[in-house]
């Protein structure tokens, strides 16, 4: 435990694999969840060599069964961005350069957003009004903005869309097509990003029993490693369980009491008890002399379960 201790962060940041794992089978989870299942499983390679060399066959087990799932990392480091946004539906998800019809669609877009801006630039010149602005909304989609000091030099094609306090809105059939073809090519980005990320939900998910054992091996060394750390930490030592018919503590401590004594030092108690000559102790004493805290010290019927024991 002490030459390992410093070596038990690299545990940390490991996520909750079986709930995530939950989550994408109920189709609750989200691209952030693919991530961070991404960012686990790289951990294990390195936890499988720190753990390689250690002869203690618990541990050879579970270092056995750790699955690096290196198919799944590089599914997932090949389509979903770094940063996904939380919302499936907003696009956003897929890495440029994995979908050619994705690709082509984002410079639709971005090539539209771009005529927009020539546009605004192009009604300035044609109109002479240096204030008159493009904008978009929810409601009505893109407008050109016009104050209502500049209305006599609005032209006879722009088709009133909304008035405001001081300043009138208008839309132009050329601004209707540019808008068609962003918001067309928007819609329809979020569609295929959104359905190539179920593709690879779906895909992630098939790997199921994989990741599941994956889990299970990453809990139990996290505990082990924990009873480890806490070992080494406060001087605790494994029992020796044999068939023979004698128990024989040394210091025996109670765990908890030892830590929540303040201002006092606890006493440890030995314990021998055999079939012979030490059949039977008799503990006495006055009220909160530690009757109990010696029974608790002395209680040998736990036996710790792990799935590999």
């Amino acid at each position: 435990p002490t030459r390992r201790s410093s070596d038990l962060g690299q545990l940390k940041g490991i996520a909750d694999l079986e709930r995530m794992l939950s989550r994408l089978n109920c189709g609750q989870g989200n691209a952030r969840d693919l991530v961070s299942l991404k960012e686990s499983l790289k951990r294990i390679p390195a936890i499988k060599q720190t753990l390689a060399g250690i002869e203690a066959e618990l541990i050879k087990n579970i270092t056995k069964d750790l699955d690096e799932l290196t198919d799944v990392v590089e599914l997932i480091n090949e389509v979903i961005v770094d940063e996904p946004p939380f919302l499936l539906r907003e696009g956003g998800l897929i890495k440029t350069g994995y979908n050619k019809a994705l690709d082509e669609l984002r410079a639709i877009s971005s090539q539209g957003k771009g005529g927009i801006g020539k546009l605004q630039q192009q009604e300035r010149e044609r109109t002479g009004i240096n204030s008159l602005k493009v904008g978009y909304n929810r409601v009505f989609g893109y407008y050109i903005e016009v104050t209502k000091a500049n209305l006599n030099s609005v032209p006879e094609d722009y088709i009133r869309k909304q008035t405001l306090v001081n300043a009138e809105r208008f839309i132009t059939p050329d601004l209707k097509d540019y808008e068609s073809q962003v918001l067309t090519a928007q819609e329809k980005i979020r569609q295929l990003e959104y359905s190539l990320f179920l593709k690879i939900k779906d895909a992630v998910t098939l790997q199921n029993r994989r990741i599941q054992k994956t889990a299970v091996c990453l809990g139990c060394l996290d505990a082990i490693a924990g009873l480890a750390q806490t070992a080494a930490v406060n001087g605790y030592i494994k029992p020796e369980v044999d068939q023979s018919q004698v128990i024989n503590i040394v210091d025996g401590r109670h765990p908890v009491l030892e830590k929540v004594i303040e201002g006092e030092r606890f006493v440890p108690n030995d314990t021998l008890l055999d079939s012979e000559e030490n059949q039977l102790l008799i503990i006495t004493g006055p009220n909160m002399a530690g009757k109990s805290t010696w029974v608790n010290c002395s209680d040998s019927n736990f036996h710790p379960v792990y799935p590999y024991y």
